[in-house]
Parts: C-alpha cells; sequence; structure tokens
C-alpha cells in the first residue's frame, strides 16, 4: 500500500494499472492521514477513511466512490467523520444500517389508517353502508371534515376536530356531522384506531325543528317561475313536482318514466319501497302510490316528449342532476324570496292542505309518513286513503292556480 499524496492523474493511473495487472491496489493520501483509495481489478474505486473511535478500536468508514466523490471532498469528508467518530462517538456504519432498515421497514409497512379510511371501515364493518342514510352521512362528514380526512386517524385530538366544526360555516350542517361522527369514533377508540380523547366532541348547537313554509304571496311568485321554467330546467321541473306531490328531492330525481301511469283515467305515480326514507331499519316501506293532480299530470306529459324510458329529470350529461345549491339560491333570488330550502317545499304542501281542510291523517297518508293514526288505530286500520289523498293534492293544485 503506497503512501502518496492522492491526485486525479495519480488515481486514473492507479485504475489503469490494476485493470491491467488484473489485481487490487490501495493508496493512502499523505495530505489527510487516514484517507485512502481502493481500486479493484475492474476498475473501480472507492474511498474510505481509517481512524479510531472513542473506545480506541481502529475503524473503518466508507466515503463514497470515485469520480463521483472527487479528491477536495473526500478529503473534507473524511476530517468530518474522523472528528464525529473520536469527539462525538457517532458510528456511521450503524447510523447507514438504522437508516436502511427504517427505509425498509417504511417500505413495507401499511399506510397509516386516516380519519376518512376508519368512517370507511365504520361502515363496512357495521353494515351501515347498504343503509340509505350512509350517503347523507358520509357526504357531511367528508365535508364539514375535508381538512382532517386525510389526517392520521391515531394523532387525531378532540381539540382538532371541534375547531373544524365550530367554525364550518353552516352550524347545522357541523352539528349533524358531529353526531355522525362521535359514535364512529368511540368505535374505532374501542379498537384502537383512535384515541379515546378524540371522541370527546361536542355538537356546535342543538338542530332546531324548522317550521319554515311558503306564504302565499311567496308561492304567488315562486309557482310562477318553476313553471315558466319547468320544460327547459330540469331542477324547476324537480322542484314543480316536489311542490305538487309533498314528495322528498331523492324521490323526485330519481324517478324513471316506469312509474308514471299519465294515461290512465287517474294518473299515477308508483314510488318503489326502497327508494322512500326508511326510519324504521328492517322494515321494508311499501310502494307509494300518489294519486297525481290534473296540472301534475299535464306538466309531466309537456316535458315526456314521447319518452317511456330512463331518468325523467336526467343532467346535462344522462345522469342525475347535481348544483341544488346553486338553484335553489337562484330562485329565491330571481323571486326576491328568501330562507326556505328544498325540504320547506313538502312542508309548505302539508301545512296548505291543512288549511285547505284536509283531514290530519289525509296529509300524513299523502306525505307517506309511517303513523297516520293514534298507535292503536294504526294497528288495526291499515288504510292509506287514496281517494282523500288525491282529492286533497288535486284541491293543493287547483289553490296553486289561484294563488
Amino acid at each position: 500500500m503506497a503512501s502518496i499524496r492522492l491526485t486525479d492523474t495519480a488515481i486514473r493511473k492507479a485504475i489503469q494499472e490494476a485493470c491491467d495487472a488484473g489485481t487490487r491496489i490501495e493508496l493512502t493520501d499523505i495530505t489527510t492521514p487516514g484517507l485512502r483509495i481502493r481500486v479493484n481489478r475492474d476498475g473501480g474505486a472507492a474511498w474510505s477513511v481509517m481512524t479510531r473511535d472513542k473506545t480506541g478500536r481502529n475503524r473503518r468508514f466508507s466515503l463514497g466512490e470515485f469520480p463521483t466523490v472527487g479528491i477536495s471532498q473526500a478529503r473534507e469528508q473524511a476530517g468530518i467523520t474522523k472528528h464525529k467518530v473520536r469527539h462525538d462517538g457517532v458510528d456511521p456504519v450503524a447510523e447507514k444500517r438504522a437508516a436502511r432498515q427504517q427505509a425498509e421497514a417504511e417500505k413495507n409497512a401499511e399506510p397509516e389508517m386516516t380519519m376518512i379510511d376508519l368512517v370507511r371501515l365504520w361502515g363496512q364493518q357495521t353494515g351501515s353502508d347498504k343503509r340509505r342514510a350512509w350517503i347523507d352521512r358520509h357526504r357531511r362528514i367528508s365535508d364539514v371534515f375535508k381538512t382532517l380526512a386525510d389526517q392520521p386517524a391515531k394523532g387525531l385530538t378532540s381539540e382538532q376536530i371541534q375547531i373544524v366544526a365550530d367554525g364550518w360555516q353552516s352550524p347545522s350542517s357541523a352539528a349533524a356531522a358531529v353526531r355522525y361522527l362521535r359514535p364512529i369514533l368511540k368505535w374505532g377508540a374501542r379498537r384502537k384506531y383512535v384515541s379515546a380523547e378524540a371522541a370527546l366532541i361536542e355538537p356546535t348547537r342543538k338542530p332546531e325543528k324548522r317550521g319554515r313554509y311558503l306564504s302565499k304571496p311567496e308561492l304567488a311568485v315562486v309557482v310562477p317561475y318553476l313553471r315558466q321554467n319547468a320544460e327547459r330546467s330540469t331542477h324547476a321541473a324537480v322542484m314543480l313536482l316536489l311542490l305538487y306531490t309533498a314528495t322528498r328531492l331523492n324521490e323526485a330525481v330519481q324517478a324513471v318514466w316506469a312509474e308514471f301511469d299519465l294515461d290512465a283515467v287517474q294518473p299515477t305515480w308508483t314510488i318503489p319501497g326502497e327508494r322512500i326514507k326508511n326510519t324504521r331499519p328492517g322494515k321494508q316501506k311499501s310502494d307509494h302510490v300518489i294519486p297525481l293532480p290534473r296540472q301534475t299530470a299535464e306538466f309531466l306529459r309537456s316535458i315526456r316528449k314521447g319518452r317511456t324510458t330512463g331518468l325523467v329529470f336526467a343532467g346535462p350529461k344522462g345522469g342525475l342532476p347535481s348544483k341544488w345549491d346553486w338553484f335553489s339560491k337562484k330562485v329565491m333570488s330571481e323571486t326576491g324570496t328568501s330562507g326556505w330550502t328544498r325540504h320547506d317545499l313538502r312542508r309548505t304542501a302539508s301545512t296548505w292542505m291543512g288549511n285547505l281542510g284536509t283531514p290530519p291523517y289525509v296529509t300524513e297518508a299523502a306525505l307517506n309518513h309511517a303513523d297516520i293514526h293514534s298507535s292503536l288505530s294504526g294497528v288495526y286500520n291499515r288504510a292509506r286513503y287514496m281517494k282523500e289523498v288525491g282529492e286533497a293534492l288535486q284541491a293543493w293544485a287547483d289553490f296553486l292556480d289561484r294563488v
């Protein structure tokens, strides 16, 4: 092993000699004690430095390959390594080994469960994702807690979750999202997916029961607006149907033409039981047959245009229409009304049918509520008063003609 002042020329000469002789050559640098370069018979050359550690043991540490690591860089790294080993007790070999093990562990580790992963897992394992309410539950949580959705579940704190909920623009939506998320967090805490502390959140406010319905002056501007736009606007057509039939948005927006019998003496719309809101899990809802008022049947015929299959209210791309909040705000802006929601149209129909003298049990039947009598009479009387419902809806439609 020769000791020389290492230069680029000397190293390249040694590489050539090692290749020609088919042997290994090692050179040490007289400028930087301990620095050496080992040249293999295949022409590869690697830097190393020899130094004693804090226990006095002589150690060799790799500094990289030539020419990737040049002479100046090798000398600098040799000085740094010697200082770390002698004075700081650092073991570069152990550090590299630990780094490799850490990288391998991270490579093989399963991805950490996020908050939204926990929500999905809860839905799958409890069967909740098979229920109709799951879509709204998942959407509310995803919307309100979207800034936390991809964060590791184990790192979540109740303070983080509560701050996000308290700062959400709609207190009622935030309160619903907290009510939906809290049992999921408790479920996750029992399985060590999330800390028990994270479940200590509370709704931003108690949900208020809405009592909003459209007054006669409001109906006098909203109804004509919807009628004028029903043939060219899917959103307007759906809203008009909601108002005429006192149905829910998802019941109307997913309607297909096969559900309507518009050519019968008494036109009807049959909503399948699986699409009807079910407040009694485990009990299958029956189909809801709605006797359509004359005005409703006429407006549906006007938009049917020969179709007998497919969605009644298809969006621009053939699927379900969206942007309902945008359209609701548009209607309110252009009619000078405010403060009502799509579901308030159902309450409006119910309230005005009552004002027009419809008996409460008929109104309840029109709304397709599960209980339309007292608990006792409901056991013996299973009638849904279809004739009376038809008369009530017709009276309501006639009233809308007069506002």
